[in-house]
């Protein structure tokens, strides 16, 4: 059991082909730096079920003077689906300063072992989410923003994340054993394992 800790995380990886990989890539900061902590605009996770509980929200499904776009989930458990509207600006609580930039939304659930994560959401300006997404950025430009989306969808990126996972319930460190990288132009796999001198077996 010992032989199987690691340096970077808490718990224990059982698959040791990957520790080689993650002693590569630990060099550049964590990817988790860019990730928000839970609740981004401190809106909870029911306000589609149960908007009567945010009176000044003015929840609606068309935008208005002072409102916001807003991504959440209706439903309940298998039920449950995702869903956008527009709430007056006057209930975020936290990240104001992020709102008008460009961002990425993450869903804080899904299987543990799902190698693949659900679809993120690219949100532009005056765009938030409640508490059932994590905030990736924010970023300056689409492009960049962009650039960030490609990252992500790489198998690098998928296979650090599913390694880091250990629970269904997502948070930031769930990201912690994935290197940042420059945004400022597009990943693909065929970079990063010549960035990171991964061998064809790795």
């Amino acid at each position: 059991l010992h032989a199987l800790k690691n340096d970077y995380f808490e718990y224990v990886i059982r698959d040791s082909r990957i520790l080689s990989i993650i002693d590569k890539t630990a060099v550049d900061s964590s990817f988790k730096s860019i990730v928000s902590s839970v609740k981004p605009f401190g809106i909870r996770g029911y306000l589609f079920n149960e908007p009567y509980r945010y009176p000044d929200s003015q929840l609606s499904d068309n935008p208005f003077p002072n409102s916001v776009k807003i991504y959440g989930v209706k439903g309940i458990k298998g039920g449950a689906r995702r869903i956008s509207g527009y709430v007056n600006s006057c209930i975020i609580s936290s990240r104001k300063e992020e709102v008008s930039k460009y961002k990425i939304f993450f869903t804080t659930s899904y299987s543990t072992g799902a190698k693949i994560p659900p679809e993120i959401i690219l949100a532009g300006p005056n765009e938030i989410c409640t508490e059932t997404f994590l905030l990736i950025g924010p970023f300056d430009s689409e492009d960049k923003q962009l650039n960030c989306k490609s990252y992500i969808e790489t198998n690098f990126f998928r296979t650090l994340l599913y390694y880091g996972k250990g629970t269904m319930h997502v948070n930031k460190d769930v990201f912690g054993l994935i290197p940042l990288q420059d945004f400022s132009h597009p990943w693909t796999d065929e970079m990063l394992y010549e960035k990171y001198g991964l061998t064809e077996e790795e």
